[in-house]
């Protein structure tokens, strides 16, 4: 079962290769798996839902993003520090499947192998 997970991973990334697009850009790539590059300007944890998820503002701060990348409360846990403390002003990389929420792109995350810091800024 684990040779079979790895694998599935492994193409994944393998296809998030293939498609490699900025920030700004997403729109056009909605429900593709691609892999993002873009600047966290800004983090913020929502107390509002159950979920407490943690947005990951790309290029302008919220409400303004371009994309977000979105880390709920309960897969905080599998990250080294707060995503705040690891992504805000850095340049990221992040891979995952685009989807939209109330208009606005996003990928969700649940595990820090999918983002990639590129630059410290």
């Amino acid at each position: 079962m684990f040779t079979l997970v790895m694998a599935i991973w492994a193409g994944q990334l393998q296809s998030a290769a293939q498609c490699q697009v900025p920030a700004d850009s997403v729109l056009v790539k909605v429900g593709e798996y691609c892999t993002v590059s873009g600047k966290v300007v800004s983090v913020f944890q929502s107390n509002k839902s159950d979920t407490k998820p943690v947005h990951l503002n790309f290029e302008k701060p919220y409400p303004n993003q371009v994309f977000e990348v979105v880390i709920f409360a309960k897969d905080v846990q599998n990250f080294s520090k707060h995503p705040k403390e690891l992504y805000e002003g850095k340049s990221v990389k992040v891979s995952g499947v685009i989807e939209l929420y109330k208009n606005r792109p996003q990928i969700i995350v649940k595990d820090p192998r999918f983002i990639e810091v590129i630059t410290t800024d």
